[in-house]
């Protein structure tokens, strides 16, 4: 769009190393860049201390590498057109997308963000770069404020990203409900029986974010009833145990708070919600008793064991889920000393994964 931008050579010589303190532990990062040809490297990296990129991975873009792969650290999205980055510590999203693997770890390392710094990993990573704008917060935004910059950044320099037409709206009910708890602005995603749409197969995001669960991301048969008294009614998704669902891969932040209706609809049971690539699960595990189990890495409410002698419970429980915390029906059913044993991993939700 005409705006003035930044570019370097494939040269020691040309590199910015920003102050120390302009990257805080907890941040978010937006940059547009795109690699000048095919003499490609590392454009954004921390200086060799620590081993940090993000928009670029070894002449890929769309990526990012965190002291650990956060993306796949193949795929090349963008070739050398400008790319969107929106980058956090365990986030990284690119023209609006989200990049990550089901398996990320995190680091609490504090980064000197640079440009073409050309060591990464003791390799020679120089490139040939350009650069249009980089944006860092003191924080990590949440999904309304960081598609919004996203937004900003695309009607600006005119990048196409993620089409947000297809954002389900919140109904003037369910709006009301949250206005009253005073956490409106503060929702990530929200799905229920009304905003899954069968005939697309796409359980569609209600909060405004756009984190819709397309039809390739589940599998198998997914009914919806709304014949339970106990439910008022209300729609609900129902599965057989060969039917699954995998939510976005930025659904759960490090530092969340997750709801969720459900219940064994026989006494065939399993793990319903849980997490691909870590060993944790939000609620239901293999036995029931009456209260639910939940682990995330270890465990938060009481563990039965091999004990399979607890008998089936087919009443639907609310949930509230913290990374060390666990209530059913409004009950705390955590167990000693449990926030002592979360780990700060960050995990991609799915249900019914097995």
């Amino acid at each position: 769009n005409g705006h003035k931008y930044l570019s370097g050579t494939q040269s020691q010589y040309s590199q910015i190393i920003f102050p120390e303190d302009v990257l805080p532990l907890n941040y978010t990062l937006f940059h547009v860049t795109k690699f000048s040809d095919d003499t490609r490297g590392t454009i954004f990296q921390s200086q060799e201390e620590y081993s940090w990129t993000s928009g670029t991975y070894r002449g890929a873009s769309g990526q990012a590498y965190h002291e650990g792969y956060l993306t796949d650290g193949s795929t090349d999205y963008h070739g050398n057109n400008w790319v969107i980055s929106t980058d956090q510590r365990s986030l990284y999203r690119s023209n609006g997308i989200p990049r990550m693997t089901d398996h990320v770890e995190t680091y609490p390392n504090r980064y000197r963000l640079t440009i073409n710094d050309g060591v990464f990993r003791s390799q020679s990573e120089y490139t040939k770069w350009e650069n249009a704008e980089v944006i860092v917060f003191d924080y990590e935004l949440n999904a309304n404020e960081y598609q919004c910059i996203e937004q900003y950044l695309s009607t600006k320099y005119n990048i196409i990203i993620k089409d947000r037409d297809n954002c389900n709206n919140i109904s003037q009910y369910d709006n009301n409900i949250l206005n009253k708890c005073d956490v409106s602005e503060n929702i990530f995603a929200w799905y229920d029986g009304e905003s899954f749409n069968i005939n697309d197969n796409i359980w569609y995001d209600k909060s405004g974010n756009c984190k819709n669960v397309e039809d390739e991301f589940i599998s198998g048969n997914i009914d919806i009833d709304n014949s339970e008294k106990n439910l008022n009614y209300k729609k609900y998704l129902s599965g057989t145990s060969t039917s699954s669902i995998e939510f976005p891969y930025d659904i759960l932040p490090i530092t969340y708070t997750m709801f969720h209706v459900a219940r064994f609809p026989t006494s065939n049971t399993g793990r319903i919600f849980q997490s691909f690539g870590y060993d944790a699960y939000f609620g239901f595990n293999q036995v029931h008793d009456d209260y639910p189990a939940t682990n995330h890495e270890n465990w938060i409410t009481e563990t039965f064991g091999n004990d399979i002698t607890q008998y089936y419970n087919p009443n639907w429980i609310i949930s509230t889920d913290q990374r060390n915390i666990y209530r059913a029906n409004g009950i705390s059913k955590m167990i000693n000393d449990q926030d002592q044993i979360y780990n700060d991993h960050r995990y991609r939700l799915g249900l019914n994964d097995g």
